[in-house]
C-alpha cells in the first residue's frame, strides 16, 4: 500500500494512502514520485481543489482510472489531513486565546468512538 506524507513549510505533516488490491503499488509510487511530487513542491497545501485539478490535468492522457486515480486520491487525502490539522490548531488556539475551557476531542475512525 503506497503511503504519502506531505510536509508543509511550517512542519505540518499530512498522511494519505493508496490501496492496490491486486498489484500496481510500485507503479503508483512511481506516479507519486515522478509525476506528482514535482508539481506539488512549493505549492499551497491548503489550496487542495486547485492542486487536484493540476494533478488531474497532468495525467489525464495517461489514465483517469486505476492506479493514476489511486495516486491522486493518496495526495488528496494527505492534503485534507494537513487542512484538518491546521484548522483544528486554529480552532483550539482561538479558544485558548479567548480564555475558553479546553476540551479534548475524541478521535474517531470510521465514525465510531
Amino acid at each position: 500500500m503506497p503511503i504519502v506524507f506531505i510536509t508543509t513549510e511550517d512542519g505540518t505533516r499530512g498522511l494519505g494512502y493508496a490501496w492496490s488490491l491486486l498489484g500496481g503499488a510500485t507503479a503508483t509510487r512511481c506516479v507519486l514520485r515522478d509525476d506528482f511530487a514535482p508539481l506539488l513542491i512549493g505549492e499551497d497545501a491548503l489550496d487542495h481543489e486547485r492542486l487536484w485539478h493540476k494533478l488531474y490535468k497532468r495525467l489525464q492522457s495517461v489514465g483517469r482510472r486505476g492506479l493514476v486515480t489511486q495516486a491522486q486520491a493518496a495526495v488528496d487525502l494527505a492534503l485534507w489531513d494537513i487542512k484538518g490539522k491546521i484548522s483544528a490548531f486554529r480552532f483550539t488556539s482561538s479558544w485558548a486565546a479567548a480564555g475558553k475551557a479546553h476540551r479534548s476531542m475524541a478521535r474517531t475512525a470510521g465514525g465510531c468512538i
